[in-house]
């Protein structure tokens, strides 16, 4: 989401002329006319100005006479996909965000879409698991090093939190360590920063949180398993949570189970 979006919003009250100044000072190409609620009324993009002017419309004019009174627009929790997809499709540049209430929230660009992510949020994989249920695999190799297809589960996971833009990685481990520290080092080679946290005493789910240095940012951290393959879409996760506002955010998949009856 674009930083400068409030830069870009007015009010009824505003001209033309107010329109044409912010477009030419905030570089986003277009305004956000909104009432008194924050309500999304219209959008004015620089070529609704350069057409008005060829109609003859005054500068003083109110900014409601050209603004796009039926924009596109869309809520908060459409995908990183789904906004490109929509953007392409209306070959459009810009996309209001609104709330439920049609109340606006935010502003999507193409610029910013587009641009490579980068995120200084940490992340915690958990790799310190004993795999008992996969034994006799995992008696000689930890449970996130083993392979699906040509790499390890822990390796195909880490490519995508790179992907995603993620660069500040924490492993956890315990069982076999050094298959997994040896193999991925400091990270380099993968571009990222990968920290290990050693657990001496298996701490159980959740435990190596506790392990974290305390100089982390002050931002949301993400946390999962080494041995979970996904195709989760991290940066929509990311985005979901703080649009949301939300202290704890958990992805999860319904599974259904049928007990079978028990013989008499």
């Amino acid at each position: 989401m674009s930083k400068d979006w409030e830069k870009v919003v007015l009010s009824t009250k505003h001209t033309v002329r107010d329109a044409l100044a912010v477009i030419n000072a905030a570089a986003l190409r277009i305004c956000l006319v909104v009432d008194e609620e924050r309500h999304l009324l219209g959008v004015v993009t620089d070529g609704d100005i350069r057409r008005a002017i060829l109609s003859n419309v005054e500068l003083t004019q109110s900014v409601t006479v050209v603004m796009n009174r039926t924009p596109i627009t869309v809520s908060a929790h459409l995908s990183h996909v789904q906004l490109l997809e929509t953007m392409r499709a209306y070959s459009i540049l810009s996309l209001p965000i609104l709330n439920e209430s049609c109340q606006l929230i935010g502003l999507e660009t193409w610029e910013q879409t587009t641009k490579e992510p980068s995120y200084d949020n940490p992340v915690l994989i958990m790799a310190g698991g004993f795999g008992t249920r996969l034994k006799p695999l995992t008696d000689a190799c930890p449970k996130p090093m083993l392979k699906v297809g040509d790499k390890p589960i822990l390796e195909t996971l880490l490519n995508q939190f790179i992907k995603a833009g993620f660069k500040n990685i924490y492993i956890s481990t315990h069982y076999m360590p050094e298959l997994i520290t040896s193999y991925f080092g400091d990270g380099s080679a993968w571009g990222v920063n990968i920290t290990y946290i050693h657990e001496i005493k298996p701490l159980g789910t959740g435990g190596a949180l506790g392990l974290l240095p305390s100089n982390l940012p002050s931002l949301p951290l993400i946390i999962m398993n080494g041995d979970v393959l996904t195709t989760i879409d991290f940066n929509s996760l990311l985005d979901f949570h703080v649009k949301n506002g939300s202290d704890a955010t958990m992805c999860v998949r319904e599974y259904s189970y049928q007990i079978p009856r028990a013989r008499s």
